[in-house]
């Protein structure tokens, strides 16, 4: 079975409940965008527009960082902000492909910006426990450039829907 990694804003209302879905092989995990609305780098409102420019800030950053790391580097993903947690993909970079697995980490994920989360240093994390999907898979396996395009393409469909950022009147 061919590994695929998605992670999309569904239009499921305007609730930013249950509306972003990380899909990692055949496993699926849903979670809230709202704190990605409430990021404190872009513009100050809660649209729709924004909180798909902030997902795609996050998908271009480790999408970067994945990209210049060499063999044994770990490189983080923060994807699902709680009250009480945040969710990550820890990508394990090998000399053969990464290893991807789903962690925890108790930093409360509106304590952070998440455009600016995915540079947070392993130690801002704290201990990241391991967070198996409901189908029991605690890691999957890619190649590096087919992690790159699939980080690529959830940009790309990211933004496709996001209206441009308003420059601030003065």
């Amino acid at each position: 079975m061919r590994t695929e990694l998605v992670l999309e804003l569904l239009s499921v209302g305007d609730r930013r409940h249950g509306d972003l879905e990380l899909r990692l092989g055949g496993a699926r995990h849903r979670c809230d965008s709202y704190y990605l609305s409430l990021d404190r780098v872009d513009a100050p409102s809660e649209s729709r527009s924004k909180t798909r420019r902030v997902l795609a800030a996050i998908l271009h950053g480790v999408a970067g960082t994945v990209r210049r790391s060499p063999a044994r580097s770990v490189v983080l993903l923060p994807y699902d902000f709680s009250d009480q947690y945040t969710g990550l993909l820890r990508l394990t970079i090998g000399a053969e492909g990464v290893a991807i697995a789903r962690v925890v980490s108790s930093v409360e994920g509106w304590r952070l910006d998440p455009s600016r989360a995915w540079s947070a240093s392993l130690e801002t994390w704290g201990e990241l426990r391991s967070w198996p999907f409901a189908s029991g898979t605690r890691e999957l396996a890619m190649s590096r450039p087919a992690l790159l395009e699939h980080l690529k393409r959830a940009e790309r469909l990211a933004l496709r829907f996001a209206r441009p950022r308003r420059a601030r009147a003065r």
